[in-house]
């Protein structure tokens, strides 16, 4: 290690990052082989946003050599850039020089998922829970895209499985509730949204989780709830159009069809934080069910 090297590290350590970022650059143009030093300087750069800056540097240092570490905090940048084919690309290469690799697969499935690839996420995120079973976004993540598949029986099961370990967790329980809905258990259903959201710490809307992840150190958890949460809030905005219109057409009554529509719109604003309304379209949902079975 030459005395250049040691001295950006000590100043990289030390916080000196302006210090430690002109040493780096000094050294790289004397020997631009110095890979450690790519990824150190690419890291920075990573730390204070600069993504095509840190990109740059762990190409150049990937270029020198190829290993699971390198290939993960690309595409991660890549990821962060919005350039999800090639965080893929790497995120799997990644996941092949090191197969239990458990940030890669947890980082895949939120990419996927972002995307609305529901089938390739889950097994993502199948992979991450594997690999770690007491990982609470692993779960949280596989049993929000099984449900988005409507394989619901399977989300089920493994939000049971997860609460076993952890049975005050608000979101696990917020979508276990959810579950049962679109089980059609809509009496265990109600019962269940009444103790998750009565006033006591254990309920946290989306909204919050969002809030607390923001915070956290871990940018991939954050972005995972920024995606969920804006596409609840649209789809809330069109399913709530969806069920004025079919209002309008059926002289103001709902009917059998708008079912499904009202308990997505009750696990919508259950996430969003608003459980009085979360809860009056649940009702509604159990009126229009017991209407269509009593013929009425």
């Amino acid at each position: 290690m030459s005395e250049l090297f040691r001295k950006a590290v000590a100043a990289q350590k030390a916080g000196r990052e302006d210090e430690a970022m002109a040493v780096y650059k000094s050294l790289l143009k004397s020997d631009a082989t110095n890979r450690a030093a790519w990824i150190n300087l690419g890291a920075i750069l990573s730390k204070r946003q600069d993504r095509v800056g840190a990109v740059a540097c762990y190409r150049k240092a990937l270029a020198l050599r190829e290993d699971d570490t390198i290939l993960f905090n690309l595409g991660s940048e890549l990821f962060r850039q919005k350039e999800y084919a090639g965080a893929i690309q790497h995120l799997r290469r990644a996941l092949q020089l090191k197969p239990d690799f458990f940030r890669a697969a947890l980082l895949l499935g939120y990419i996927h998922e972002s995307q609305e690839q529901y089938v390739e996420a889950a097994q993502s995120f199948q992979r991450a829970l594997t690999l770690n079973p007491s990982s609470r976004i692993a779960a949280l993540g596989l049993v929000v895209v099984l449900g988005e598949q409507d394989r619901n029986e399977e989300a089920l099961k493994i939000c049971e499985a997860y609460l076993k370990q952890q049975a005050d967790d608000a979101a696990l329980l917020n979508l276990h509730a959810a579950l049962l809905m679109k089980l059609g258990r809509y009496r265990e259903s109600f019962e269940e949204l009444k103790q998750v959201t009565s006033s006591n710490e254990k309920y946290v809307s989306f909204e919050e989780h969002l809030k607390q992840a923001r915070g956290e150190r871990d940018r991939e958890t954050s972005a995972f709830f920024e995606e969920v949460s804006d596409r609840l809030k649209e789809r809330t905005e069109r399913l709530k159009a969806r069920i004025e219109e079919r209002k309008k057409r059926q002289q103001k009554s709902l009917a059998k069809d708008d079912m499904k529509d009202l308990v997505d719109l009750s696990l919508l604003h259950l996430f969003s934080g608003d459980k009085d309304k979360a809860l009056a379209f649940l009702l509604e949902a159990r009126k229009v069910a017991d209407r269509d079975k009593t013929g009425g």
